[in-house]
């Protein structure tokens, strides 16, 4: 799920019916009530577009896509390969907007991705890190797209030319949920072909906020785009009292299960040279096992802490 991905851990989903009303709650160790906002009510709607220009002459220009659109511009409107547009149109399967009409220029909009076609999300250090700028920080990650998606960045881009800097004369903007992200240039080398890898990128202004954005937009685009929004009714969370209690509750109980244990055996065995080696080989196994879980932020529940004095008087018996 989009929780377990962004690294909030023990995630639990319980169905909750209440008359005719269907919920869900998610219980969850770890993260604060903004992460969990930010991930449930991001629909997670990632769309890349590339604006694009038709030179008109005479009121006439062309569209270069997987073949050629004939574009009128008339004084209804405009016309594309014989159906008139209002705002927005489908050319070959890439959704075009209008963006704006001069004498003999239009201005369209052409969306080339979709979170449809991100097909596998980076998260090698090779593809994916925080740079240091100048009074802040770079993040990107790389992200693999569909031939599909790939196919209609290359029409789009023949419809855009190349600058002297290396670069195509436009940009492409990065949106999340209708939210602009970024926009980035276009090498010129990459005119018109199929490109199935492409990188995200963004700017923070602390290194801790560039980690978290750049996260928080991988989980987002890996676990793809929500079938619908979600509204959050209620956020509780447990206060750090009932955590303290918790906890030092948990120590009582592996003190109180050592110490039967240690009645135990020096009964049965009444030899100090026998019951000392056992008490400090099971001390240094519980010891052990909390540091590792401290070492990997393993979260410690009830059933982990069971395990922990069970581990005792099993350490005991081998």
């Amino acid at each position: 799920t989009r929780i377990n991905l962004f690294g909030l851990r023990e995630a639990a989903f319980r169905p909750i019916s209440a008359g005719d009303a269907s919920f869900v709650e998610i219980t969850l160790a770890g993260g604060d009530v903004t992460e969990l906002r930010s991930l449930i009510e991001s629909q997670g709607k990632f769309e890349a577009s590339i604006p694009f220009s038709v030179v008109l002459e005479d009121g006439k220009g062309t569209i270069k896509f997987d073949k050629d659109y004939p574009v009128v511009a008339d004084d209804d409107g405009v016309v594309i390969d014989g159906n008139r547009v209002n705002k927005t149109i489908e050319v070959a399967g890439i959704p075009l907007t209008i963006n704006n009409t001069q004498q003999n220029r239009i201005g369209f909009i052409a969306t080339v991705f979709n979170s449809n076609d991100i097909k596998l999300v980076f998260f090698d250090p090779q593809r994916s890190g925080v740079e240091p700028g100048e009074g802040f920080y770079r993040w990107f990650f790389a992200v693999q797209l569909s031939q599909e998606g790939a196919q209609r960045f290359a029409w789009v881009t023949k419809n855009v030319k190349a600058t002297v800097g290396g670069y195509l004369d436009s940009e492409i903007s990065l949106f999340l949920d209708d939210d602009f992200i970024d926009s980035l240039s276009i090498a010129s080398n990459l005119r018109g072909q199929a490109t199935t890898e492409i990188t995200i990128s963004g700017s923070s202004a602390t290194f801790e906020e560039a980690v978290e954005d750049r996260n928080h937009l991988q989980t987002i685009l890996r676990s793809g785009a929500l079938p619908t929004t979600i509204t959050i009714l209620e956020l509780d969370t447990v206060s750090p009292t009932l955590g303290g209690a918790f906890i030092e509750t948990a120590i009582l109980a592996g003190i109180i299960a050592v110490l039967g244990v240690l009645i135990v055996v020096s009964v049965r065995y009444k030899k100090p040279r026998l019951v000392v080696p056992m008490v400090v080989v099971s001390r240094s196994e519980v010891l052990i096992i909390v540091g590792l879980a401290a070492a990997i932020n393993w979260t410690i529940d009830l059933a982990a802490i069971a395990g922990i004095i069970a581990a005792v008087g099993t350490g005991f018996d081998s």
